[in-house]
């Protein structure tokens, strides 16, 4: 067939990266990381709303499986067997800590290419003696290359995203090279090898961006009000307090001994006990701790901005939830969000490791609702497809360009003229539109029975 691109030269007018393009990759400086990802694990660490966040999406992500699909069982069986034996679930769930920490995840694919066939091939023909060593070297390749698990992924792991560096070898960031640097020590790996998951991808950078780098801001005001209340509990959980001896001098007697006996109750051990004073004692409040805790609303308040950031709805977390409504349509929001990080991660697994296996990834679904809400409009669309294919208004391909079936998986010519009645149809359109609405019938308590 003639192909106008094997005669004609394509002009590739590639768009700019847009990022620091070093001149001399090996002189440059290592560091090409835009934030101090350290710092984003020291702050996840000490802040447990986030960790209970971050924790409940990842859970939500992995916690129904996921499903190997392919076109032979032999290959989902040796995909199955290297996923077992490299732990994946682990490697899985330790990858998108790194994700959601500092924006980026980092897989490590080891294997065999065929790079390393034709070495070993060259080598054993010349070590031992053949005739024709040009035969005997083609004839130990294609032995290798004709096992299909010869080559191909056989080690996977987690490389620590605040270790790694990005290198674009050119300025439109067509030619990576990740560079990872622990001390002292580096280590270099092609694009090839390494797979990298971009949380969020922001103005053409190579690094993903991370919502924890937007509240960096209520974490530490957050961790103010923690040290404050705890610095005021810690002071014997009382208010400070003025003593004002009127008819005192500084080193008096009697103000000895008020400093003496304050510093003694001071202690554990002497709380809540009873205290004798001699002449003329004026007590004054000077700073007042509401017993209500009066930082609990501007707590609670830094709380849900860190939530509203990760998506994550009052129920998950429990905070003060809003009315049934609300809560309903919220937590449509966050699954729908769960879906879209699982196609994300669908997407980059299966592009770009279980393709080497001939087989695909595939999350089962979170939220059941959804699925159930498909089932529905497949009912539905497949219902009208059928009265119009009755009615003489469709054929049979319109009808399966209609309900997304592709023509080689057509079936009999035939028709059946059962199908759903209008009224089921109305009944499950509006079960769809009126979600919210049973989210809150499903909410109340029934009624006494009359």
């Amino acid at each position: 067939m003639f192909k106008l691109e094997d005669y004609v030269e394509v002009k590739e007018n590639y768009p700019l990266l847009n990022s620091f393009i070093p001149q001399n990759f090996y002189s440059s400086p290592i560091s090409t990381k835009p934030e101090n990802y350290n710092m984003f694990f020291n702050y996840f660490k000490r802040t447990p709303e986030i960790v209970s966040l971050v924790n409940a999406i990842i859970t939500d992500i992995l916690s129904d499986g996921y499903t190997i699909k392919g076109k032979s069982k032999k290959k989902i069986k040796r995909t199955k067997d290297f996923l077992k034996a490299n732990s994946f679930d682990l490697i899985l769930e330790e990858f998108l800590f790194d994700a959601f920490i500092t924006g980026n995840a980092y897989l490590w694919k080891g294997g065999v290419t065929e790079t390393d066939a034709v070495k070993v091939a060259d080598s054993l023909s010349k070590e031992f003696s053949f005739n024709n060593k040009e035969e005997a070297r083609k004839e130990i390749l294609l032995s290798i290359l004709g096992d299909e698990t010869a080559l191909g992924v056989k080690k996977l792991r987690v490389v620590p995203s605040s270790t790694m560096n990005i290198h674009s070898m050119d300025k439109y960031g067509n030619v990576i090279k990740y560079v990872q640097v622990v001390g002292s020590e580096r280590q270099e790996f092609s694009e090839e090898e390494i797979i990298q998951f971009q949380l969020m991808k922001l103005n053409g950078k190579l690094y993903g961006f991370t919502p924890l780098s937007s509240i960096i801001s209520e974490i530490t005001l957050l961790a103010a009000l923690k040290d404050y209340t705890g610095n005021f509990f810690a002071n014997n959980g009382t208010p400070d307090m003025m003593f004002v001896l009127p008819k005192e001098i500084s080193g008096s007697k009697n103000h000895q001994n008020l400093i003496s006996t304050l510093k003694e109750f001071k202690k554990i051990k002497n709380k809540h006990g009873n205290m004798v004073f001699t002449g003329e004692i004026d007590i004054k409040e000077i700073n007042k701790f509401n017993k209500d805790m009066e930082f609990r609303s501007l707590a609670e308040y830094l709380t849900k901005i860190i939530a509203m950031v990760w998506r994550v709805p009052p129920s998950i977390y429990g905070g003060s939830g809003d009315s049934a409504i609300d809560k309903g349509l919220s937590n449509q929001a966050y699954y729908r969000n769960i879906a879209h990080l699982q196609s994300k991660l669908e997407f980059i697994l299966n592009t770009e490791l279980f393709i080497d296996f001939g087989t695909e990834l595939k999350f089962n679904k979170t939220y059941k609702e959804d699925e159930v809400r498909e089932v529905q409009i497949e009912q539905i669309k497949t219902s009208i497809a059928e009265q119009r294919m009755r009615l003489g208004l469709w054929n049979k391909k319109a009808s399966a360009e209609y309900l997304n079936i592709d023509e080689e998986d057509f079936g009999e010519e035939h028709y059946v003229k059962t199908g759903l009645q209008n009224q089921n149809l109305i009944n499950n359109a509006q079960m769809l539109t009126d979600a919210p609405q049973q989210d809150i019938n499903n909410s109340r308590t029934p009624n006494k029975l009359k």
